[in-house]
């Protein structure tokens, strides 16, 4: 029995709007990226569990190089803990673990991967708005010294935009704009790029139960991370590329010291002791810099005098030849081995 060609136009019709609507709907409900800020999605479930997983004792895989991922695992573990060290910094700073601090107060690594400034006061804005007025369990709290510029309000993750805003207008004067995503979304949302995406996403086992494997980029439960190994021709390279890029800032281009500052004087007044800390560079990357600015000298030195002034450790410092660091503490020109930190905090003592 043949089909009438009005039945044919009519499957191929329906065949057609029920794909059509398939993409936007399934891009809507997985939303690979958190575009849509939906907190029933499934990523967002995959990373609450993770987190649950990491608070009973259980390290996490997490190879997705994903810095939204990243930025609501932190907030997310942030807000289920009560550490007594408190480290907000970048991925300069993010494998720092208990190990490295081996006092007796348990510490929270929330250095947020591509986080930068935002990163960093964010984190503690969501922190400070999580306590309210009750009194801290954070006796410490790291400040990773990132002396770059801030990047584009574009490029702040949602899950502490409105924190980042409210201390940046609050304490430096600086207000980030409002960003209007909705073209941005509306594309995401008839990608068939994002809903490629979309369907991988059930494939991969980001934030799930790993052993510590040294092949496996994993968190660990006090919130710090262990990385695959590198290539030392890799190493040297990115050592080298990222020197001569750096060469280019000037001291216009860094505001971040007072925002620094800032922070470290509303961490004091909450009754935590700021500490301070500079991830040293790799030596090439150091070196190439210094050819054509003296640009970390002079944040170091303005920095040592500031917290002279209002009585703050410094720890570490921007200079790797300080420690006699050689390339093998390095991954790149930007961050550093587990090793190292053994070196910088090697001698430390907390504050009275």
């Amino acid at each position: 029995m043949f089909l009438s060609h009005r039945i044919w136009f009519i499957l191929f019709f329906s065949i057609s709007t029920v794909c059509m609507l398939s993409v936007p709907v399934y891009n809507y409900f997985i939303d690979y990226n958190l575009v849509f800020n939906n907190s029933n999605n499934p990523v967002y479930h995959r990373i609450q569990e993770g987190v649950e997983l990491l608070n009973t004792g259980v390290s996490i895989r997490d190879n997705s190089y994903n810095f939204i991922y990243g930025a609501i695992q932190r907030v997310l573990h942030l807000k289920s803990q009560s550490p007594e060290i408190l480290i907000l910094g970048t991925s300069r700073t993010m494998l720092i673990s208990q190990e490295h601090l081996p006092f007796q107060e348990t510490i929270l690594n929330a250095s947020v991967h591509g986080g930068h400034i935002p990163g960093i006061v964010g984190l503690w804005q969501i922190y400070k708005n999580h306590i309210q007025d009750n009194e801290p369990s954070v006796k410490f709290a790291f400040i990773e010294v990132y002396p770059y510029p801030i990047p584009g309000a574009r490029d702040i993750p949602s899950i502490y935009f409105s924190e980042t805003k409210q201390f940046l207008n609050e304490f430096c004067a600086l207000n980030l704009s409002n960003i209007d995503l909705s073209i941005y979304k509306i594309k995401q949302l008839l990608s068939l790029r994002y809903f490629i995406k979309n369907i991988q996403f059930s494939l991969y086992d980001e934030f799930t139960a790993t052993n510590n494997a040294p092949d496996i980029r994993n968190i660990r439960p006090d919130g710090s991370y262990i990385l695959q190994p590198i290539q030392e021709e890799i190493t040297l390279r990115e050592a080298i590329e990222h020197g001569l890029m750096l060469q280019n800032y000037t001291e216009k281009d860094l505001p971040n010291l007072s925002i620094i500052s800032e922070l470290a004087l509303d961490i004091k007044r909450r009754g935590i002791t700021p500490i301070f800390l500079l991830p040293p560079y790799h030596p090439i990357t150091y070196d190439l810099i210094l050819e054509k600015n003296n640009i970390l000298v002079s944040i170091e030195e303005r920095l040592h005098h500031f917290a002279e002034q209002n009585n703050i450790k410094i720890v570490g410092s921007f200079n790797p030849h300080q420690y006699q660091l050689g390339s093998e503490y390095f991954r790149n020109g930007n961050h550093s081995t587990a090793d190292m930190w053994n070196i910088i905090f090697k001698e430390l003592k907390l504050p009275e």
